[in-house]
């Protein structure tokens, strides 16, 4: 990250060059994805869990933080509540004992959702504070998630050998897609994020707040009737958001002052990681 203050011509680049190392991102993360193994989900539960957990939640979260924090810190966490279970749910879980097909149908279901309830509730509920084109983010998110789908399900069918050559290497090659997406938006805002130290200190505080929620509350709490594996699978989705999705929507559509927040979210999660898989470890042996 620190390299987007040290690189002055990545800020640049065009805009539109995150939002394709991230659909790379994405068409590397389906590489996991495996329909025969989603078919042995209990379709009700997943569905209640979507529901509640990528609609309800987001929009109950939104109205009750507007009554504690200013629009944009609200704004951010819309984004980040919203935001589809990431690509390393699967790999996650399955290190914490967790139902592995059940994340990945959650990952896959999520990331659909969210091309509708992206644009329908960032245009309606975040309309005060920002001014979204709805139309403009529906299509990006049918190019950015759709296509690099269909363009996997499709190799995998045609070429399924390469699909296997490719799933060894692709979490590497996601995190270093990310890492230089991620680079690119810091070049691009970093006159926005030392101008107010107080956005730092209170947007740390704040998103810590809702990475907690999303990890103890709605994902653990859940899932609290429900067999252990579901239960550690539902924290997983719930909490390992697509963060990069969410840098990547906020430096096109919302003000520098999101982006930094989003931005923000994503250091929080990386030194999250190893102190949720700590947690989770410990509620193993208890």
């Amino acid at each position: 990250m620190a390299l987007g203050f040290v690189m002055p011509w990545v800020e640049h680049l065009p805009q539109d060059t995150v939002s394709v190392l991230l659909a790379f991102t994405i068409f590397l993360g389906c590489t996991r994805l495996s329909l025969d193994h989603m078919r042995a989900v209990k379709p009700a539960t997943a569905l209640w869990f979507i529901i509640l957990r990528y609609l309800v939640i987001p929009v109950a979260v939104f109205y009750l933080s507007g009554f504690f924090v200013s629009d944009m810190m609200s704004v951010a966490a819309l984004l980040i509540i919203l935001a589809p279970s990431g690509v390393v749910s699967a790999a996650l879980t399955g290190m914490l004992r967790g139902n592995v097909a059940f994340s990945l149908l959650v990952t896959l279901a999520s990331h659909l959702l969210f091309i509708i309830s992206a644009p329908l509730l960032l245009s309606t509920l975040a309309g005060k504070a920002v001014t979204i084109d709805a139309m403009s983010l529906l299509l990006r998110l049918c190019w950015m998630i759709i296509v690099p789908l269909l363009a996997c399900f499709a190799l995998n069918r045609m070429a399924p050998m390469t699909v296997q050559k490719i799933k060894p290497v692709a979490a590497a090659w996601s995190v270093i897609l990310i890492t230089i997406s991620i680079v690119v938006i810091v070049a691009q805002i970093k006159h926005h994020i030392f101008e107010n130290p107080s956005l730092l200190v209170e947007g740390f505080v704040w998103i810590t707040f809702i990475f907690a929620l999303n990890y103890l509350v709605f994902g653990w709490m859940l899932g609290h009737r429900q067999p252990r594996d579901i239960q550690n699978a539902m924290a997983v989705c719930s909490g390992a958001n697509n963060t990069a999705l969410t840098i990547v929507l906020a430096v096109l559509y919302f003000p520098p002052q999101v982006t930094v927040l989003m931005v923000i979210a994503e250091i929080i999660w990386i030194i999250a990681l190893p102190l949720y898989r700590m947690f989770y470890a410990r509620a193993e042996r208890g």
